[in-house]
């Protein structure tokens, strides 16, 4: 048995209860992992309000990515062992002891990496990854607002922009944590910095 949070009906946060399951069993193609640390999203809060756009029947274990230990294979497994370090991206379920992840959606753990960062990769680098070149298709030299720059998504999509030389304009909200944040993730030379406060109203800073 394997200790899980579970969401036994839709609610806030406050409403979920650690309960005890099964443990999982990996089917063909999947692997079950120790989980070490869990990744939380916004998805991961609306899903248990029952407002996320893919309504998960109750009862069900949140969380959709993790990194840890891997503790079993599945048949027709090919690329990864028991004992082997990964990141995984779940369909629910990674707020547990342990977890399935389909092998497809399970990568190495980098070196360099520890199980708290790994676990927050898959949804932000993902995400980002999937609006700036699948969805927009940036092209060089072209420049992209990212709203929200404070938040897990933002930070990689300026991360990623900042990388490629190009141009980028960030925003966020609050004068002070956030703020603080975007100063933090650096910026290349034709990077814009937007700061809203209730007080000063919006700033713009070219650097």
């Amino acid at each position: 048995m394997m200790r899980a949070l579970v969401c036994n009906e839709y609610g806030p946060p406050e409403s979920l209860a650690i309960e005890e399951w099964d443990d999982p069993v990996p089917g063909e193609g999947e692997l079950v992992i120790d989980v070490a640390a869990a990744g939380i999203n916004f998805p991961d809060v609306l899903s248990i309000a029952g407002k996320y756009q893919v309504k998960t029947p109750t009862p069900f274990i949140p969380g959709n990515e993790a990194a840890g230990i891997v503790s079993a294979v599945g048949e027709g497994v090919k690329h990864y062992s028991v004992g082997d370090k990964v990141i995984v991206a779940t369909r629910g379920e990674a707020f547990a002891e342990k977890c399935v992840s389909a092998e497809l959606t399970t990568i190495p753990l980098p070196a360099g990496l520890d199980f708290e960062q790994g676990a927050g990769f898959s949804v932000t680098y993902g995400t980002s990854y999937h609006a700036l070149k699948q969805s927009a298709n940036l092209q060089p030299g072209e420049t992209v607002l990212v709203l929200g720059a404070a938040g897990g998504v933002g930070i990689t999509a300026v991360g990623r922009r900042d990388r490629q030389g190009d141009g980028c304009a960030r925003h966020c909200s609050g004068e002070h944590r956030g703020k603080t944040r975007v100063r933090e993730i650096g910026g290349c030379g034709r990077t814009r910095e937007l700061f809203r406060s209730a007080a000063q109203g919006d700033r713009q800073r070219t650097h």
